[in-house]
């Protein structure tokens, strides 16, 4: 079953750099294995109801490993912010997180934007 894709805006796959490519495959457990054909990411703002009846949403911003075709491994989102209460803040950290993507600084910045998962 796919997760959450209610509301589910991802990004086109963006080539892994060569340090945080070495850095994701160093972090991979034995049982994702199955990731170490992943050279790019895909950036992805998830929503979700604040409560199960709720109109009102708070967004995530999540980092899937991916391959060149835009095909990302739903099942294995590899880091994610805490919940955001604004799409526009969600949608201006994505950027952020691009930017250090393009500069292959994902894993090296010194406080990082997202948490691990």
């Amino acid at each position: 079953m796919f997760p959450n894709y209610k509301e589910f805006y991802p990004t086109s796959a963006i080539p892994m750099g060569e340090n945080d490519r070495t850095a994701f495959i160093q972090n991979l457990s034995e049982n994702k294995k199955t990731l170490f054909s992943a050279t790019h990411w895909v950036i992805a703002l998830e929503g979700s109801p604040t409560d199960h009846a709720s109109e009102l949403y708070y967004w995530t911003v999540k980092v899937y490993p991916s391959n060149n075709e835009n095909i990302f491994y739903y099942e294995y989102p590899h880091l994610a912010s805490l919940p955001l209460y604004s799409f526009h803040d969600a949608e201006l950290l994505a950027k952020e997180i691009e930017l250090q993507i393009k500069a292959d600084e994902l894993f090296t910045e010194k406080e990082p934007l997202l948490r691990f998962i």
